[in-house]
């Protein structure tokens, strides 16, 4: 259930924020973002996945970096497809590409296996999208 996924992120976020803990704030905030992704909540997925990317980047970690460059890649690539935004469309396409661009560099160091094959489908499924 995604509505109560979001209660419970948001909750988590409140936390981490409390805490001041900067890597547990950066992995909630790619779930979270991951989770408003499927809720179509797109532009508060998109600040979620910024902050996180900020935060993750000042931790160095970077296993969780890649996922948020994973799940920014989606995002972009959902939002390319819905017609309300088709005027950001050359935008989103940019955007994406730069994420999946950076997701890939970074996982070129991690090999993890996963994200090598989701970038690539990412990649496929942006070209199939113009």
């Amino acid at each position: 259930d995604y509505l109560k996924a979001e209660t419970m992120f948001n909750q988590a976020v409140k936390l981490a924020r409390k805490l001041k803990e900067k890597n547990l704030l950066g992995q909630c905030l790619c779930y979270a973002g991951a989770n408003l992704k499927s809720l179509k909540k797109y532009k508060q997925a998109e600040e979620n996945f910024k902050e996180s990317i900020a935060l993750l980047i000042s931790v160095g970690d970077n296993v969780v970096l890649v996922e948020v460059y994973g799940y920014f890649a989606e995002l972009y690539i959902e939002m390319i497809k819905d017609p309300a935004l088709d005027k950001e469309k050359e935008k989103l396409i940019t955007s994406a590409k730069r994420m999946i661009e950076e997701g890939r560099k970074l996982n070129s160091i991690l090999k993890m296996e996963y994200w090598n094959e989701n970038f690539n489908n990412l990649d496929n499924e942006l070209k199939i999208t113009r």
